[in-house]
């Protein structure tokens, strides 16, 4: 089941998984596998890379902010990363498909603890915990 709705519009051009983004997007779709979990494949392709044949950890990072952000737009939840803590475990080679998770730890005070990997055959490659939270503007125009 595609999580895209009529709320995600403004999204809409997101580098990482907009869909009317040019080319260059990560083209990413997401699906729920579980109530509490989403889930993304992705094609770790040559043009992603920084090293020789692995993919660079600035788009890891960015795989890893996009499941987490889809994740609460799916929740109806327009919030925005306020801290990204980012772990190597190892390096993501390029040329195979990866699977990417997003979960929800907790929230509490209008902030969203949230957590993503990209896993490969089940080992975790690269994980990250971050707070989201909505801007101001965002919840004031919400009460209008």
């Amino acid at each position: 089941m595609s999580t895209h709705s009529s709320f995600e519009t403004h999204h809409d051009h997101c580098i990482a998984c907009g869909p009317s983004h040019s080319v260059q997007s990560l083209h990413l779709e997401f699906d729920w596998i579980d109530p509490l979990t989403l889930h993304s494949c992705f094609y770790v392709d040559g043009s992603y890379q920084g090293y020789d044949h692995l993919l660079h950890g600035g788009v890891a990072s960015t795989l890893l902010d996009s499941a987490m952000t889809h994740f609460l737009l799916a929740h109806h939840v327009a919030a925005m990363t306020v801290d990204l803590n980012i772990r190597y475990h190892k390096p993501v080679v390029i040329g195979q498909v990866v699977d990417i998770y997003a979960k929800q730890d907790q929230c509490r005070h209008g902030i969203y603890w949230m957590q993503s990997g990209i896993f490969s055959h089940e080992h975790a490659l690269v994980t990250a915990k971050a707070r989201f939270k909505v801007p101001e503007a965002s919840r004031n125009m919400a009460h209008s």
